[in-house]
């Protein structure tokens, strides 16, 4: 057993970093939007300590801009996150004839306790 819950428990490391681990958080959502030539903007808006063996929560508000198919992909990107996260909800505003609009995604990323 020892063996196999090694695996899982490097994956969820992997997935659930500590807390300080989350300190380059814009710049990887800047990395991924910037990909795929969307301009984005991050604000964080909370956060709940991990309790005892539970985790915590960093929550954010993102906010990207570009047309259609890229937003919508940006979304599929963000969903493969290499962090677990959550999509909470998510706003779009169709943009004028220049073809741009907005999207605004609330979320948040989980984080451990340092171990």
């Amino acid at each position: 057993y020892d063996e196999k819950g090694s695996k899982y428990l490097t994956t969820m490391r992997r997935l659930i970093p500590v807390r300080d681990d989350l300190i380059n958080l814009q710049q990887e959502f800047k990395f991924l939007s910037d990909q795929i030539g969307l301009s984005s903007s991050l604000q964080f808006t909370g956060e709940a300590a991990p309790d005892a063996g539970g985790v915590g929560i960093l929550k954010f508000t993102l906010t990207v801009s570009g047309t259609p198919t890229k937003l919508f992909s940006f979304v599929e990107r963000l969903s493969a996150f290499r962090y677990l996260n959550r999509i909470e909800g998510v706003s779009f505003n169709q943009g004028s004839s220049t073809g741009n609009s907005e999207m605004q995604i609330k979320g948040a990323v989980f984080f451990r306790k340092n171990t």
